[in-house]
């Protein structure tokens, strides 16, 4: 029985997605493979929530965090109530991954 366009585009869809997903996989595994990167899945318990965090091995051994996926409470001064918000963290200095940037959909 032939397939009817609905699913033909519905299959395309599932094939690019798996294939992109696929490859993302295999360059994070390579990246993880040689040893100069590291992701962790962290919880927080002094605010709550968590997150996920990439970080990149310095030279001297340490780990240094480049990116980050956070889930947490803020605490918001006009309605006096903590609210949940999803966040990352990027840069290169300390600074800048201190800062707090507000996902606004979309990558």
């Amino acid at each position: 029985m032939p397939e009817k366009e609905g699913e033909k585009s519905e299959s395309k869809w599932a094939q690019k997605t798996l294939t992109g997903f696929l490859a993302l996989s295999i360059a994070t595994y390579s990246l993880l493979r040689r040893g100069s990167y590291q992701i962790a899945m962290r919880l927080y318990p002094k605010t709550g929530g968590g997150g996920l965090n990439l970080y990149k091995k310095k030279d001297n051994g340490q780990l240094d965090r480049r990116f980050a996926i956070d889930y947490h409470p803020f605490w918001d001064k006009t309605t006096q109530q903590k609210h949940w918000k999803l966040h990352y963290h990027r840069g290169n200095t300390s600074s800048e991954m201190k800062k707090h940037r507000p996902y606004e959909g979309g990558w």
